[in-house]
């Protein structure tokens, strides 16, 4: 385990609209306020999305499942974070999503569209040491935090 000790900056109140996508939003955001690490809350809604449903089986580097939900809105809510990876703000969100026909969780990818709002609350950490990494057994840039 590690683990450092963050303070709370700046809470941004962000909504995202119909048709549009939620992590480049966030991007920009990032970009334009200088966040370098952050949580997020959200929900909303999609109405296509494309999820890492974690990997085909447990072994290392694991190999990730994608599932591309279409034609299908549905409700989520997830949580994320922004930490730095090549010293440029990198998005980590976590969702659950479903409707009548279908529940689903799993890591948001780029390819997705919100469908009517999706309500966005990023939290800013400040004094935090945490970036992300390229890990050679993983394979993945993985939550590194500096003492």
């Amino acid at each position: 385990m590690e683990y450092s000790q963050a303070q709370t900056g700046r809470v941004f109140v962000m909504k995202v609209n119909h048709g549009e996508n939620i992590i480049n939003s966030l991007e920009v955001l990032a970009k334009k306020e200088n966040l370098t690490a952050a949580t997020i809350h959200l929900l909303g809604a999609c109405a296509y999305a494309e999820l890492v449903i974690g990997p085909e089986d447990p072994t290392l580097p694991p190999k990730r499942y994608k599932e591309f939900i279409k034609n299908n809105a549905s409700e989520f809510l997830g949580f994320g974070t922004i930490f730095l990876k090549d010293n440029k703000p990198n998005i980590h969100i976590h969702i659950s999503l479903g409707n009548k026909t279908i529940v689903k969780t799993g890591h948001l990818l780029n390819n997705h569209e919100v469908f009517i709002i999706s309500e966005v609350i990023i939290t800013e950490l400040l004094k935090c040491s945490a970036t992300r990494v390229w890990d050679e057994t993983m394979q993945l840039h993985l939550l590194s935090i500096e003492k």
